[in-house]
Protein backbone atom coordinates (compact mmCIF):
# COMPACT_ATOMS: atom_id res chain seq x y z
CA UNK A 1 0.00 0.00 0.00
CA UNK A 2 1.39 3.40 -0.96
CA UNK A 3 1.50 6.26 1.54
CA UNK A 4 0.92 9.94 0.94
CA UNK A 5 2.63 13.01 2.40
CA UNK A 6 1.19 16.51 2.00
CA UNK A 7 3.15 19.73 1.67
CA UNK A 8 1.61 23.21 1.61
CA UNK A 9 2.76 26.62 0.43
CA UNK A 10 0.99 29.97 0.19
CA UNK A 11 1.91 33.15 -1.67
CA UNK A 12 0.33 36.24 -3.21
CA UNK A 13 -1.12 35.18 -6.54
CA UNK A 14 0.33 38.18 -8.39
CA UNK A 15 3.85 37.18 -7.33
CA UNK A 16 3.31 33.56 -8.35
CA UNK A 17 1.99 34.63 -11.75
CA UNK A 18 5.00 36.88 -12.28
CA UNK A 19 7.54 34.24 -11.31
CA UNK A 20 5.94 30.96 -12.32
CA UNK A 21 3.38 31.55 -15.05
CA UNK A 22 4.22 31.51 -18.76
CA UNK A 23 1.09 30.69 -20.75
CA UNK A 24 2.77 31.01 -24.16
CA UNK A 25 5.51 28.55 -23.22
CA UNK A 26 3.32 25.87 -21.68
CA UNK A 27 0.46 25.98 -24.19
CA UNK A 28 2.89 24.30 -26.60
CA UNK A 29 2.99 21.23 -24.34
CA UNK A 30 -0.80 21.30 -23.97
CA UNK A 31 -1.23 21.22 -27.74
CA UNK A 32 0.86 18.03 -27.85
CA UNK A 33 -1.23 16.37 -25.13
CA UNK A 34 -3.91 13.80 -26.00
CA UNK A 35 -6.41 15.83 -23.94
CA UNK A 36 -6.15 18.90 -26.17
CA UNK A 37 -9.71 20.03 -26.98
CA UNK A 38 -11.05 16.79 -25.45
CA UNK A 39 -11.42 17.77 -21.79
CA UNK A 40 -13.34 20.77 -20.47
CA UNK A 41 -10.77 21.54 -17.77
CA UNK A 42 -7.92 21.64 -20.28
CA UNK A 43 -7.01 23.91 -23.22
CA UNK A 44 -8.19 25.42 -25.35
CA UNK A 45 -9.90 27.11 -22.41
CA UNK A 46 -13.42 28.47 -22.68
CA UNK A 47 -12.54 31.22 -20.18
CA UNK A 48 -10.00 34.02 -20.36
CA UNK A 49 -7.23 33.02 -17.94
CA UNK A 50 -6.35 36.58 -16.88
CA UNK A 51 -10.00 37.42 -16.19
CA UNK A 52 -10.46 34.16 -14.29
CA UNK A 53 -7.44 34.76 -12.04
CA UNK A 54 -7.99 38.48 -11.47
CA UNK A 55 -10.44 38.30 -8.50
CA UNK A 56 -8.01 36.28 -6.36
CA UNK A 57 -5.25 37.62 -4.14
CA UNK A 58 -3.62 34.44 -2.81
CA UNK A 59 -2.89 30.90 -3.90
CA UNK A 60 -2.37 27.90 -1.63
CA UNK A 61 -0.53 25.01 -3.24
CA UNK A 62 -1.08 21.48 -1.95
CA UNK A 63 1.39 18.81 -3.04
CA UNK A 64 0.58 15.14 -2.46
CA UNK A 65 3.63 12.90 -2.65
CA UNK A 66 2.57 9.32 -3.27
CA UNK A 67 5.29 6.94 -2.07
CA UNK A 68 5.28 3.44 -3.51
CA UNK A 69 6.10 0.53 -1.22
CA UNK A 70 7.79 -2.78 -2.02
CA UNK A 71 4.49 -4.46 -2.88
CA UNK A 72 3.75 -1.76 -5.45
CA UNK A 73 7.23 -2.10 -6.91
CA UNK A 74 6.95 -5.89 -7.03
CA UNK A 75 3.81 -5.68 -9.17
CA UNK A 76 5.71 -3.77 -11.85
CA UNK A 77 7.52 -5.87 -14.42
CA UNK A 78 6.52 -4.11 -17.64
CA UNK A 79 5.51 -0.74 -19.03
CA UNK A 80 1.85 -1.76 -18.78
CA UNK A 81 2.02 -2.76 -15.12
CA UNK A 82 3.98 0.37 -14.19
CA UNK A 83 1.33 2.50 -15.87
CA UNK A 84 -1.51 0.56 -14.21
CA UNK A 85 -0.10 0.73 -10.67
CA UNK A 86 0.77 4.41 -11.05
CA UNK A 87 -2.61 5.34 -12.49
CA UNK A 88 -4.48 3.50 -9.74
CA UNK A 89 -2.61 5.45 -7.07
CA UNK A 90 -2.80 8.79 -8.89
CA UNK A 91 -6.51 8.51 -9.66
CA UNK A 92 -7.37 7.65 -6.05
CA UNK A 93 -5.30 10.51 -4.64
CA UNK A 94 -6.53 12.98 -7.25
CA UNK A 95 -10.14 12.32 -6.23
CA UNK A 96 -9.18 12.74 -2.58
CA UNK A 97 -7.45 16.07 -3.25
CA UNK A 98 -10.46 17.27 -5.21
CA UNK A 99 -12.91 16.43 -2.43
CA UNK A 100 -10.74 17.92 0.31
CA UNK A 101 -10.37 21.16 -1.64
CA UNK A 102 -14.12 21.25 -2.19
CA UNK A 103 -14.36 21.38 1.60
CA UNK A 104 -11.92 24.29 1.59
CA UNK A 105 -14.09 26.06 -0.97
CA UNK A 106 -17.12 25.55 1.26
CA UNK A 107 -15.18 26.83 4.26
CA UNK A 108 -14.33 30.05 2.43
CA UNK A 109 -16.95 30.94 -0.20
CA UNK A 110 -15.39 32.67 -3.17
CA UNK A 111 -12.33 30.41 -3.25
CA UNK A 112 -11.85 27.87 -6.04
CA UNK A 113 -9.42 25.05 -6.67
CA UNK A 114 -7.24 24.28 -9.66
CA UNK A 115 -6.27 20.66 -10.26
CA UNK A 116 -3.42 18.76 -11.86
CA UNK A 117 -3.73 17.35 -15.35
CA UNK A 118 -7.11 16.38 -16.69
CA UNK A 119 -10.41 15.88 -14.90
CA UNK A 120 -11.06 12.64 -12.99
CA UNK A 121 -14.86 12.81 -12.78
CA UNK A 122 -15.69 10.98 -16.02
CA UNK A 123 -13.92 8.15 -17.79
CA UNK A 124 -14.41 10.06 -21.05
CA UNK A 125 -15.08 13.80 -21.04
CA UNK A 126 -18.21 14.88 -22.90
CA UNK A 127 -16.14 17.50 -24.73
CA UNK A 128 -14.63 14.76 -26.89
CA UNK A 129 -18.12 14.17 -28.27
CA UNK A 130 -18.84 17.88 -28.65
CA UNK A 131 -21.18 17.92 -25.66
CA UNK A 132 -21.29 20.15 -22.55
CA UNK A 133 -19.75 19.12 -19.24
CA UNK A 134 -21.82 16.53 -17.36
CA UNK A 135 -20.86 18.08 -14.00
CA UNK A 136 -20.62 21.85 -14.57
CA UNK A 137 -20.95 22.53 -10.83
CA UNK A 138 -17.76 20.53 -10.24
CA UNK A 139 -15.79 21.67 -13.28
CA UNK A 140 -12.40 22.92 -12.09
CA UNK A 141 -9.59 23.91 -14.44
CA UNK A 142 -6.09 22.49 -14.32
CA UNK A 143 -3.02 24.42 -13.19
CA UNK A 144 -1.31 23.30 -16.37
CA UNK A 145 -3.96 24.94 -18.53
CA UNK A 146 -3.23 28.35 -17.00
CA UNK A 147 0.47 28.05 -17.83
CA UNK A 148 1.90 27.54 -14.34
CA UNK A 149 5.39 26.02 -14.19
CA UNK A 150 4.68 23.12 -11.85
CA UNK A 151 8.27 21.86 -11.86
CA UNK A 152 9.59 25.20 -10.60
CA UNK A 153 6.71 25.64 -8.14
CA UNK A 154 7.29 22.14 -6.79
CA UNK A 155 11.03 22.60 -6.33
CA UNK A 156 11.22 26.25 -5.25
CA UNK A 157 7.99 26.74 -3.28
CA UNK A 158 7.28 23.23 -1.99
CA UNK A 159 10.82 21.85 -1.76
CA UNK A 160 9.94 18.74 -3.77
CA UNK A 161 11.90 17.48 -6.76
CA UNK A 162 9.55 15.79 -9.21
CA UNK A 163 10.33 12.19 -10.11
CA UNK A 164 9.28 10.22 -13.18
CA UNK A 165 9.17 6.57 -14.18
CA UNK A 166 11.63 5.20 -16.70
CA UNK A 167 8.85 2.93 -17.97
CA UNK A 168 10.39 -0.13 -16.33
CA UNK A 169 9.86 0.62 -12.65
CA UNK A 170 8.09 3.09 -10.42
CA UNK A 171 10.00 6.05 -8.99
CA UNK A 172 10.22 6.41 -5.21
CA UNK A 173 7.21 8.74 -5.42
CA UNK A 174 4.95 10.68 -7.75
CA UNK A 175 3.73 14.18 -6.96
CA UNK A 176 0.32 15.72 -7.59
CA UNK A 177 0.02 19.50 -7.21
CA UNK A 178 -3.34 21.19 -6.72
CA UNK A 179 -4.07 24.76 -5.70
CA UNK A 180 -6.68 26.89 -4.02
CA UNK A 181 -7.28 30.40 -5.35
CA UNK A 182 -8.56 32.65 -2.59
CA UNK A 183 -9.20 36.29 -1.70
CA UNK A 184 -7.56 36.07 1.70
CA UNK A 185 -4.90 33.78 3.23
CA UNK A 186 -6.17 30.21 3.66
CA UNK A 187 -3.05 28.19 4.46
CA UNK A 188 -4.18 27.31 7.98
CA UNK A 189 -7.67 26.43 6.76
CA UNK A 190 -6.28 24.10 4.10
CA UNK A 191 -4.01 22.36 6.60
CA UNK A 192 -6.88 21.97 9.05
CA UNK A 193 -9.18 20.49 6.40
CA UNK A 194 -6.55 18.00 5.28
CA UNK A 195 -5.72 16.97 8.84
CA UNK A 196 -9.43 16.38 9.55
CA UNK A 197 -9.81 14.59 6.24
CA UNK A 198 -6.90 12.26 7.02
CA UNK A 199 -8.59 11.21 10.27
CA UNK A 200 -11.68 10.08 8.34
CA UNK A 201 -10.02 7.96 5.66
Amino acid sequence: MSRVEYTFAQAPLAEVCTQYRDADRFIVFCRECARWNKCWCCPPLTVNAEDYLRPYSYVVFVAARIFFDQADQARCNSFETVRTVAWEALKKEKAKLFDALLLCEAWQPGSVQLGSGGCHLCEMCARAAGKPCRHPDKLRYSLDSFGFDLTAISEEMLGIKLQWSDGKQLPEYYTLIHALLCKQPMLDVARHVFEAWEMQV
